[in-house]
């Protein structure tokens, strides 16, 4: 389970939001959850095509997360995230946020 809130301004300001990963065992909502904690931990910086490519920080490098490549495109809300091996994607999400008003 991902626990979040509703960030400052929004009507719904401190409410809970709880995001629940459910599947058969060996399907990957582990290593889900260990990506999502590096890319709460990482550092963006902007890109000419105004997207915004992380850098992971040493915590998650030093936990084998070195080879994580995000791409971040808030214009669209959309990410990104490819893992590497010896530079072949050997795994990519593709997040696509869509906003409505709860």
């Amino acid at each position: 389970m991902l626990d979040l809130t509703y960030p400052k301004g929004h009507q719904k300001e401190g409410a809970s939001i709880r995001i629940f990963f459910i599947g058969q065992s060996g399907t990957g909502k582990t290593s889900l959850l260990n990506i999502c904690k590096a890319v709460l931990g990482a550092t963006f910086k902007p890109n000419h095509d105004e997207s915004l490519q992380a850098t992971l920080n040493s915590a998650a490098q030093k936990h084998h997360l070195r080879n994580i490549l995000m791409t971040s495109y808030f214009k669209d809300i959309k990410t990104i995230i490819e893992v590497f091996d010896k530079e072949e994607v050997v795994c990519k999400w593709r997040i696509l946020l869509l906003i409505s008003a709860f």
